[in-house]
């Protein structure tokens, strides 16, 4: 198995440390340097919950994640877990609370693809 852990760490421009405080802080978990480095060198396993957590935080597939799969972009159609907490926190807006995303989006969006004719479906593949 090759378990891509360190190559998605380094990949984000994050140390073991910061890999570890922005996890445990998103995640409200308290991992030790020494764990996190024993998950990195394959000597420990983190239980399936946080398997799924960490691929959620690189956003990529569990498979991925595990070496199980070289494809390191979500299927079509899935969402990570993230992805579906901010769907349910969307739906659950009013009219005027969702108009409020959708515009703040929009702003985004055109600031990151400001030609005419660009599109989130090209970033997604490259």
């Amino acid at each position: 198995m090759t378990w891509r852990f360190g190559e998605l760490r380094i990949q984000r421009g994050l140390t073991q440390e910061g890999f570890r405080k922005e996890f445990n802080e998103r995640f409200k978990h308290n991992y030790t340097p020494s764990a996190i480095s024993l998950f990195e060198n394959g000597k420990r396993l983190p239980a399936l919950s946080v398997l799924l957590e960490m691929a959620d935080f690189f956003d990529v597939p569990l498979d991925y994640l595990l070496g199980r799969d070289s494809d390191r972009h979500m299927k079509e159609g899935s969402l990570s877990q993230l992805e579906k907490m901010h769907v349910r926190k969307y739906r659950a807006l009013s009219v005027a609370g969702r108009a409020v995303v959708d515009a703040t989006l929009e702003a985004v969006f055109q600031q990151e693809y400001p030609l005419p004719g660009n599109s989130y479906e090209k970033r997604e593949t490259s």
